[in-house]
């Protein structure tokens, strides 16, 4: 519908700022494989520029980018995830060397600064931002932070497995999302690679767990749907899952 705004040459132009998440890497550049295809297999952010004829603001190079915004989110996550170790006002001098060895290592991803952190909250005790454990999974990208939130929270190998066999069941899902009902069990029963059958007490468990943070609830024609709140999630949980099942080494 944005698109209709910028049909006539000569009407008042309507400026707006959309966030698109990209592909990320130099420029963003990316090849289309099969040439003909270009508006179906082009990142969905090239088709809005495209469309609307629309100038790119990169927000991860600069001027845009500012490395201490990474910290302060990571400072925040600290802070005030319920029940968080780093919560009390003598842990915050931890909580702010915790995020800035975080910021520094995480890159421009804010996604591996929210996996982290969010795992750190989560534990009984603050972590030192010189544990050599924590400090690996972080180095690994979202593959070892993500792996290393999965250990801690299920130190059991067969509640990783299922875990992981439900989110993947997920990672597949298009539009808004998986609904539950009828759908959910039996894509996580085809996706599994083990001889378990899955159920609605299974996904009952993995919802009342921690992982439940790693999707979004949303609503499509009256039925609840989930989806993981990131793609770099969906890819990893369906390309790399058994990195998540192994060892903590990437």
């Amino acid at each position: 519908m944005l698109s209709l705004l910028t049909n006539e040459a000569n009407a008042a132009k309507v400026r707006m700022l959309i966030g698109v998440r990209s592909p990320g890497g130099p420029k963003d550049t990316f090849t289309c494989p099969q040439p003909g295809h270009e508006n179906r297999d082009r990142p969905l952010v090239d088709d809005v520029e495209a469309r609307l004829h629309a100038h790119r603001l990169r927000i991860d190079e600069e001027p845009w980018w500012h490395q201490e915004d990474l910290r302060d989110y990571a400072t925040s996550v600290l802070h005030n995830t319920p029940s968080s170790p780093y919560a009390p006002a003598q842990h915050h001098d931890a909580a702010t060397q915790v995020a800035q060895v975080l910021a520094d290592k995480a890159g421009r991803s804010f996604l591996i600064a929210r996996i982290a952190a969010s795992s750190l909250a989560h534990r009984p005790q603050p972590a030192a931002a010189t544990d050599p454990a924590w400090l690996a999974a972080v180095e690994a990208g979202v593959i070892g932070v993500f792996r290393d939130d999965l250990h801690r929270t299920f130190p059991d190998f067969h509640d990783r497995a299922r875990a992981v066999a439900l989110l993947r069941a997920v990672a597949f899902a298009y539009g808004r999302g998986l609904p539950w009902a009828n759908i959910w069990p039996v894509v996580a029963n085809a996706v599994a690679d083990t001889h378990a059958t899955y159920g609605d007490g299974d996904i009952a468990w993995l919802l009342a767990s921690p992982m439940a943070g790693y999707l979004v609830t949303d609503k499509e024609d009256g039925t609840t749907v989930y989806r993981l709140f990131h793609d770099a999630l969906r890819s990893t949980l369906r390309e790399r899952w058994h990195d998540l099942l192994d060892g903590l080494s990437p």
